[in-house]
């Protein structure tokens, strides 16, 4: 009895263990190929950070693109003959005028003095052979006149240039007056295109608003005073007639 009850006793142990194994076999064939959800900390892997999930930067434009208007907009044209609008205008004629009695003025002053510094040079040279000038004071008034020669040309370059700069100045008024017309003409028209009339051939009158502008400039600016700077070139003395800043007066 003693020996059937040990067998029953092993029996019972196999059988157990066989289930154990049954069991444990059973659940691993479940889990299939997949790896176990067991957390793995950072200092297992020598604490190397893990790839950051790249994400779309705030305010950044959607991928899909968005399209933008290439169309371009329908030119309204207007065409201006602004060398000859400038050239008709009252304010270029006056000035004009202007520049003409000046520089007469201008000219008839130089010539006075050159014409005065030849008498002296004649006078010099009929006193320096006629011996009534001291033999020590010939090269020194020889010296003074060279000094008038050049002091004279200085003055005339001067002069010129004064002229010059000041028709410039009074050109530009007239300018800049034809070009604030020209840009309310084309407020007014709603044109987008300016062309100047040398560098295009406008086949419908229409275009042109040459005269419109030309009326308005004479009616803007009728006239322009010529100012022309009196002060006297380097090494020079003021000329003797200091005004010539206004038109001279008709007879």
């Amino acid at each position: 009895m003693q020996g059937y009850s040990s067998s029953r006793v092993a029996a019972a142990r196999a059988a157990a263990l066989l289930a154990i194994s049954v069991s444990a076999t059973g659940a691993l064939a479940q889990t299939g190929n997949e790896p176990l959800a067991v957390p793995v900390p950072d200092s297992a892997l020598g604490g190397r950070p893990t790839a950051p999930t790249p994400t779309a930067p705030s305010g950044a434009a959607p991928s899909s693109s968005v399209p933008v208007s290439t169309a371009v907009p329908i030119p309204v044209i207007m065409v201006v003959d602004d060398q000859g609008i400038v050239e008709q205008s009252k304010a270029f004629k006056s000035i004009k005028g202007q520049m003409e009695g000046l520089g007469q003025a201008a000219e008839k002053e130089i010539t006075q003095k050159k014409n005065d510094l030849e008498t002296a040079f004649q006078e010099f040279q009929r006193n320096a052979r006629g011996g009534t000038i001291p033999a020590d004071k010939i090269e020194e008034q020889r010296h003074d006149l060279a000094l008038r020669q050049d002091a004279l040309q200085k003055e005339s370059d001067s002069r010129g240039q004064s002229l010059r700069q000041s028709y410039a100045t009074a050109l530009a008024k007239v300018k800049q007056s034809l070009f604030e017309i020209v840009r309310g003409l084309a407020a007014e028209r709603h044109s987008n295109l300016i062309l100047l009339q040398s560098a295009a051939i406008p086949l419908d009158p229409a275009f042109d608003v040459s005269k419109e502008a030309l009326v308005r400039l004479d009616k803007a600016l009728p006239s322009v005073t010529v100012t022309v700077s009196t002060a006297p070139a380097p090494g020079t003395s003021a000329p003797a007639a200091t005004a010539q800043t206004q038109p001279p007066k008709k007879k």
